[in-house]
C-alpha cells in the first residue's frame, strides 16, 4: 500500500522521447484497474511521480488532465487526484487523438505574435468593435465565478480566433483557427478551464487580452507582438510552471 512518505514504487522510469504523459497515464491506469488506487482514493503527488517516472512535473499534469477528461480521476483543486467512481474499464485516449497542452501553447507562441502584429497594420474597426464586446463580455462572466468557466474559456478562444480572422492572411488564420478549436483539442479546453478556476488567472486574463487590442488599436505591430507573446508566456508558466526566456522590450 502507498504511503506519502515514500515515493511510489508502482511506476517506472519512462525514456521514450514524444509523448510522455500517455505512457505516464497508462501506468496510473493500470494502478487503478489492479486496485492500488481505489475508487475515492488520492494518487501521488505530481512531484512523487514525476521522481519516480524520471519526468518533469508538467508531463505528469498532463497525464492527470488526460485521465480526467476520460472520467478517471477528478482534480479538487487544494485537495489533490482522487479516483473516480466510474474509473473501471477506462483506456487513455489514442495518442494520435489528443494533441498534448504544452505541444498546442508552443505552437501557438510560434504564430500568434505574428498574427497580432499584422493586425495591428491591417485590423479595421469592425474587428476592433467585436473584439472589444468579447472582452467585455469575458470580464461580464468572470464576476459569476467558477460556473462560468466555460463560457470564459470558450471568450478567450473566440478572442484568438476573431484576431486571426482579421490578420490579412488566410494561411496565419486557418493555422490559429485550427490550433483554438475546441472540439479538436478537449484536453487544452479543460486545461483552459482549470487554469480559470483561479479569480486572479481571469483578471490576469482579461488584462492581457486588453493590452493586446490597445496595442493592436494603436498601430503599434511590436507592442502587439510583445503583448501577445507575454500572454502566451504567462499561460505557460500559469499552466505547467515552466519558465520562459524573457522577450527582448519592444521599440
Amino acid at each position: 500500500m502507498y504511503r506519502s512518505d515514500q515515493s511510489p514504487e508502482i511506476f517506472t522510469p519512462i525514456s521514450v522521447p514524444r509523448r510522455r504523459y500517455l505512457h505516464v497515464a497508462e501506468q496510473l491506469l493500470q494502478a487503478i484497474a489492479d486496485g492500488t488506487y481505489p475508487p475515492g482514493s488520492r494518487i501521488p503527488s505530481d512531484r512523487e511521480i514525476a521522481i519516480s517516472t524520471q519526468v518533469s512535473r508538467p508531463t505528469v499534469r498532463e497525464a492527470l488532465l488526460a485521465l480526467e477528461i476520460v472520467g478517471v480521476v477528478e482534480v479538487q483543486p487544494g485537495s489533490g487526484v482522487f479516483v473516480t467512481e466510474r474509473s473501471a474499464g477506462q483506456q487513455v485516449p489514442d495518442p494520435l487523438a489528443l494533441d498534448a497542452p504544452r505541444e498546442l501553447i508552443e505552437a501557438r507562441a510560434g504564430i500568434e505574435p505574428v498574427v497580432a502584429g499584422l493586425c495591428a497594420t491591417r485590423i479595421d474597426g469592425t474587428d476592433l468593435v467585436e473584439l472589444r464586446g468579447l472582452i467585455a463580455q469575458c470580464a461580464e462572466a468572470t464576476s459569476e465565478g467558477q460556473q462560468s468557466l466555460s463560457r470564459m474559456s470558450e471568450l478567450g478562444l473566440q478572442f484568438h480566433r476573431r484576431l486571426a480572422l482579421a490578420c490579412g492572411n488566410r494561411i496565419l488564420a486557418e493555422m490559429t483557427c485550427g490550433l483554438v478549436d475546441m472540439e479538436r483539442h478537449p484536453l487544452w479546453v479543460l486545461v483552459n478551464e482549470l487554469a480559470l478556476r483561479n479569480q486572479e488567472a481571469r483578471d490576469l486574463q482579461i488584462r492581457e487580452h486588453a493590452a493586446i487590442l490597445d496595442a493592436i488599436e494603436s498601430r503599434n505591430p511590436a507592442r502587439a507582438q510583445a503583448a501577445m507573446a507575454e500572454h502566451l508566456d504567462n499561460a505557460r508558466v500559469l499552466l505547467f510552471d515552466e519558465q520562459v526566456s524573457p522577450a527582448a522590450p519592444p521599440d
